[in-house]
C-alpha cells in the first residue's frame, strides 16, 4: 500500500490522505485528527481503481478526490460533505484517460482537474462549477504530452499548470487568465526533463 498518495490539509489543521492498495486495487483512505491517525477506509474497490489519486479539499471542508479506473480506463470522482462519501463518478470515459490527474480548487470552491488522454497522448482539463462538469478540453495535443501534470491557482483565480512532455523530453507551462489558455512553454528542454512536477504558488503569486 502507498503507492501515488495525496495529502491534504483542512481548515482545522487535520490531515488528509487517499492512496493505492497495489494488493486489492482499491482507493484508500485515511484521515489524522491532532493525535491519532484513524483505520484505513476504501473508498472504492469496484475495479482496479485509486490510480493517481489527487485530493483537494474546498472552503468548507469538504473533500474532493479524482483518480484513474484502470479496468475501465477512466477518470473518477468522489466527494466528502462531512458525513459520507459520495458513490464513484466517471467524469471522462472517452478513451484510455484519467492518468496523473491533478486536482484544484478556486476561491469559489470551483474544481479543476487536468489529466492525460493516454490514446491521444493530450493534456486535458476538466473545471465543476458547483451544478454540473463541463466536457474535457484539450490544452496541449502537438505530442505526446499531458504525462504527470501538476496544476495549481494564484489568487486571482488564474490556473497554472506543468507537465511532461514524452515526446520532446521537456518540462512545458501553460496558464488560464480565466479567458483563455496560452500556449505551451518549454521550462527546460536540456535533456530528458519534467518527469513528476510538482507545482505550488506563494502569497505573491510567484
Amino acid at each position: 500500500v502507498g503507492e501515488e498518495s495525496s495529502l491534504a490539509i483542512d481548515s482545522n489543521d487535520n490531515l488528509h490522505v487517499t492512496y493505492l492498495d497495489r494488493t486489492n486495487e482499491n482507493l484508500e483512505y485515511m484521515t489524522y485528527d491532532g493525535s491519532s491517525w484513524s483505520t484505513p477506509v476504501s473508498l472504492d474497490s469496484t475495479d482496479n481503481v485509486g490510480r493517481w489519486s489527487s485530493l483537494a479539499i474546498d472552503s468548507s471542508d469538504n473533500l474532493h478526490v479524482t483518480y484513474r479506473d484502470a479496468t475501465n480506463q477512466n477518470l473518477e470522482y468522489m466527494t466528502y460533505d462531512g458525513s459520507s462519501w459520495s458513490t464513484p463518478v466517471t467524469l471522462d470515459s472517452t478513451d484510455d484517460v484519467g492518468f496523473q490527474s491533478s486536482l484544484a480548487i478556486d476561491s469559489n470552491d470551483n474544481l479543476h482537474v487536468t489529466y492525460q488522454d493516454y490514446t491521444n497522448g493530450n493534456l486535458e482539463y476538466m473545471t465543476y462549477d458547483g451544478s454540473s462538469w463541463s466536457t474535457p478540453v484539450s490544452l496541449d495535443s502537438t505530442d505526446s504530452v499531458g504525462d504527470m501534470s501538476s496544476l495549481a491557482i494564484d489568487s486571482n483565480d488564474n490556473l497554472h499548470v506543468t507537465y511532461f512532455d514524452d515526446t520532446n523530453k521537456n518540462l512545458e507551462y501553460m496558464t488560464y487568465d480565466g479567458s483563455s489558455w496560452s500556449t505551451p512553454v518549454s521550462l527546460d528542454s536540456r535533456n530528458y526533463v519534467g518527469s513528476y512536477s510538482s507545482l505550488a504558488i506563494d502569497s505573491n503569486d510567484h
